[in-house]
């Protein structure tokens, strides 16, 4: 692991005790997880070479011959294995000012979150086809229900519901008329008026 301290020419901005103390944290998170150091800008192109070379050597393991800087502030080099906490100590004496606060020595839980198994489109859609199935039988079942209650519960609603339920229904139908029986009517009807206009 390296760790890059990027921007590094904004460091004569701050005052000493200031980029001090923040060394100091930096180098010992760098020595607790065994990382290399360093201060890089694009700017004035100051150890952009360097970090180049040394990710080179960790990575293919490439002689690398150069060692450790920490004279000019904007430009400080710690390769991994190279700091102790005495070397820290020389830096954190320096520090007046500031009151340097110890690091927090608890490890924080990190709580990791379970790992989600996607399953199988088809399979998904498949399950999701029943469960749908299923709500809408259930669904008509409650409605089916519900009206059912709501009929039962005033005495209008009872009224229709009755009107509506199937009923054998009794419907008065009239019987064949033969030709005969039609003439025999029409006749009653031509006498009916006839009288009735001899009558007048």
């Amino acid at each position: 692991m390296i760790v890059v301290v990027t921007k590094a020419d904004l460091v004569n901005e701050r005052s000493e005790q200031t980029m001090d103390k923040v060394l100091c944290d930096v180098r010992r998170f760098c020595l607790q997880n065994g990382a290399a150091l360093v201060y890089a800008t694009t700017k004035n192109r100051k150890n952009t070479q360097l970090l180049a070379k040394y990710i080179v050597h960790r990575a293919y393991g490439l002689p690398f011959t150069t060692s450790a800087q920490m004279i000019d502030r904007d430009t400080i080099f710690v390769p991994a294995g190279w700091d102790s906490e005495k070397k820290i100590e020389i830096v954190r004496s320096n520090i007046t000012e500031i009151d340097v606060l110890e690091p927090n020595r608890e490890k924080v839980n990190v709580v990791k979150e379970p790992e989600v198994i996607a399953e199988d489109t088809q399979v998904f859609l498949a399950r999701f086809a029943d469960m749908l199935a299923k709500d809408s039988a259930t669904n008509g079942q409650k409605k089916v229900d519900e009206a059912g209650a709501t009929a039962s519960d005033s005495p209008l609603a009872s009224f229709f519901s009755n009107l509506l339920k199937d009923k054998p229904q009794s419907t008065r139908t009239a019987a064949p008329v033969s030709e005969e029986q039609q003439q025999a009517q029409i006749e009653k009807i031509f006498q009916k008026s006839d009288e009735t206009d001899s009558a007048a």
